[in-house]
């Protein structure tokens, strides 16, 4: 019998869907900014700071009102509950997990930060349908920075080449590939589908528990 690679998933645009201009417009309605002033922030170094673990939460929280001349009244909590209007469930790709599950280990690697995480899992719940979870805001490094993907594969205890990471940026494709992945660009379902049964992954109703 032999193992199956394990399994690495980005998340924005493989397991969710992320539609940023719906949460530009979202949020240019709340704070009475134009949308060209939004969308300069989610793409900031600030942004990116957060990602990497260097802001906190409440930080950013802090930035946000100070940059929107925002109310301190503005919560936490409020700022998590409007980031989730960019994201929806791919639930083809979902229902893959635990098929895949019962074959192999697979791990959630994303760039990402606490409030986008939290937000995610107050409404989807995807961490539990995982066995772990490498997120950039709490590892200190982005991909496709090569360090990332190396602590991803310490935390899953596998070599390089005994593993597979899907992302649907061709840059983070081949930031893995750098290192020994095997890696593979997320297209589409119907490409993913066809790239892990061509790994002799068995993505049928049950799956094959055998294969673990």
């Amino acid at each position: 019998m032999n193992q199956k690679p394990t399994i690495f998933f980005d998340l924005g645009n493989v397991l969710v869907h992320v539609d940023k201009r719906m949460a530009i417009r979202k949020l240019s309605e709340i704070t009475g900014r134009n949308t060209i002033e939004i969308a300069d922030l989610i793409s900031s170094e600030k942004e990116e700071a957060f990602e990497r673990g260097e802001m906190t939460s409440l930080e950013y929280l802090s930035y946000f009102r100070e940059k929107f001349q925002l109310p301190e009244s503005l919560t936490l909590e409020e700022l998590t509950h409007w980031w989730i209007v960019p994201f929806t469930p791919n639930e083809p790709v979902l229902n893959m997990l635990p098929k895949l599950r019962r074959q192999t280990k697979i791990f959630l690697l994303s760039n990402t930060n606490a409030i986008h995480i939290g937000a995610l899992e107050n409404a989807y719940r995807i961490l539990p349908r995982l066995d772990g979870a490498i997120l950039s805001y709490e590892v200190g490094f982005l991909k496709p920075d090569r360090k990332i993907y190396e602590i991803a594969l310490e935390r899953a205890g596998v070599r390089a080449n005994k593993s597979i990471f899907i992302d649907d940026l061709k840059e983070n494709v081949e930031g893995a590939k750098s290192i020994g992945m095997r890696a593979h660009q997320y297209l589409s379902t119907a490409d993913l589908t066809a790239f892990l049964e061509s790994e002799g992954f068995d993505l049928s109703s049950n799956g094959n528990p055998a294969d673990r």
